[in-house]
């Protein structure tokens, strides 16, 4: 193999001493000549094939031609090629598969073809995305042709397996904890909302309570042009208003507090639960208590 290499190097010297008459595509074929025999001599046959099909095409100077079209029918002689085949649990045939050697993909759909390889050892792995992908360290060797190298899944991965370095999703567990009810937030809501109305309501009553009546006796004075029966209706309207809303306001407050010992009585243990309801009816406002463990 010294010996083309050499040679090589010579007629490069050679040509390149006359690079106006092989300028271009000429020195190109030079360069794939030395390079193709490099890599041969490394072991890296892929490679050394490919720079061996550039030196022997026509464009190139008939004696590297030559020397490049015999190279690589002996490099074609003794390249490796594999064949990869991938199936599932069950032995059947799988198609759209990654296929990767070395971390370089090769393809991603099999279709039973071979492809050549440099001799040594490689890591080929396969992955579909619905099993756990699979490995298989192999030793190649030089002359060997459409090497089978056959690769198998196990069983597919749990729908929602987490891909590597995230989180592992936990399992439902029968006794884990419920979230707490919206119901306490809701009762709060309104006791809160009923609390401010009634406080309004009982004030704007006040505010209406006309000044020539007397709020403990109800009894309004007659003054000039002053209609003592109107009057008398206006102040016993505001009266009502201003009941009312003590009423709203103190039935707010029952909620909110209700709202916050159901909160704080809502266990999220699934064994133990507590109630908090409200409750009406003619005359009375209030709330309804259950548990049960």
């Amino acid at each position: 193999m010294r010996g083309p290499l050499v040679v090589s190097l010579i007629l490069l010297s050679a040509f390149g001493g006359t690079s106006a008459a092989y300028a271009g595509e000429k020195e190109a074929c030079l360069a794939a000549s030395v390079e193709g025999q490099q890599s041969r001599a490394a072991g890296k046959l892929v490679e050394a094939k490919e720079k061996f099909l550039v030196c022997a095409r026509e464009v190139c100077p008939p004696i590297v031609r030559q020397d490049c079209s015999t190279w690589n029918d002996e490099v074609a002689k003794v390249i490796p090629t594999v064949s990869i085949g991938v199936k599932d649990a069950q032995g059947h045939d799988l198609f759209d598969v990654r296929v990767s050697v070395d971390g370089r993909v090769v393809t991603e759909h099999l279709d039973g073809k071979s492809f050549p390889i440099d001799p040594g050892t490689h890591v080929v792995r396969a992955d579909d995305g619905a099993h756990a992908p699979v490995e298989e360290r192999i030793l190649v060797k030089e002359g060997e042709k459409a090497r089978p190298v056959n690769l198998k899944f196990a069983v597919p991965k749990p729908q929602g397996e987490s891909k590597p370095g995230e989180p592992t999703p936990e399992s439902p567990n029968a006794d884990a904890a419920p979230g707490r009810s919206p119901l306490p937030f809701v009762v709060l809501g309104v006791g809160v909302a009923a609390t401010a109305v009634g406080i309004g309501l009982h004030f704007k009553g006040k505010g209406d309570f006309p000044s020539n009546c007397d709020e403990s006796t109800k009894v309004c004075s007659p003054g000039p042009g002053v209609d003592v029966a109107q009057t008398s209706d206006a102040a016993q309207s505001a009266v009502n208003l201003r009941n009312v809303g003590t009423a709203l306001a103190v039935g707010g407050s029952a909620f909110i507090v209700g709202g916050l010992v159901w909160f704080f009585l809502d266990s999220p243990a699934p064994k133990k639960t507590a109630r908090v309801l409200p409750g009406f009816g003619p005359g009375y406002a209030g709330l309804s208590f259950s548990s049960a463990f």
